[in-house]
């Protein structure tokens, strides 16, 4: 256990000093729910086809309610193929338009169901399927959907998808959620008592 904590604590070390140093470039990208130009940040790494990311999702909407102080930065890991993909690039493309509703969007994906009842073994029409969902949450989230689905396959969803797994990497994340909250490291599903203590 004090092995754990030990490699943890160096961890956290390794994480605070990177986020200090790239915090900008780190949310650049992202989108951003809570208050934009707050002074405490949470970046998660999460999965709209992830059962646990949406109920963190929750948890983090719990915090949000609470604390005007507060931003969190969504980090869309593209890691379930088209389950992932379509809901991670038009999330980022969302934040391309319009952060506020970009949220509202965001907020739409993890909480409704966004994926086809029953099995669709066809990749392509699964996508195509999940598109046509994800454009429904967009037009009621205030987004232009034609220049949303433009901007899914544009460079800056690219580079923030290459971003989030650059990032998965150097902090060694196998496995979403992951959250740093006050720039510490938490993997796995924490409820939002955790997160507020991180947050103090």
């Amino acid at each position: 256990e004090s092995m754990q904590e030990k490699q943890q604590a160096e961890k956290n070390k390794l994480v605070r000093k990177y986020v200090r140093e790239h915090s900008d470039e780190m949310s650049a990208d992202a989108p951003i729910l809570g208050n934009e130009s707050a002074e405490k940040t949470i970046y998660v790494w999460t999965a709209a086809s992830c059962g646990y990311c949406r109920r963190v999702h929750g948890e983090l909407e719990s915090v949000l309610s609470e604390r005007d102080d507060v931003r969190v930065v969504i980090k869309n890991f593209s890691i379930h193929g088209v389950m992932s993909d379509g809901p991670a690039r038009a999330m980022i493309a969302a934040k391309m338009q319009d952060n506020a509703k970009a949220a509202k969007f965001v907020d739409m994906v993890m909480t409704r169901e966004y994926r086809p009842a029953g099995e669709v073994k066809d990749q392509d029409k699964l996508a195509k399927q999940i598109e046509a969902k994800l454009m429904e949450f967009a037009k009621e989230a205030g987004l232009d959907t034609a220049k949303l689905a433009e901007d899914m396959n544009s460079d800056v969803v690219a580079r923030e998808l290459t971003n989030v797994r650059d990032l998965a990497q150097r902090f060694e994340i196998t496995g979403t959620p992951f959250l740093i909250v006050n720039e510490k490291a938490f993997p796995g599903a924490i409820p939002a008592s955790q997160i507020l203590e991180a947050l103090n």
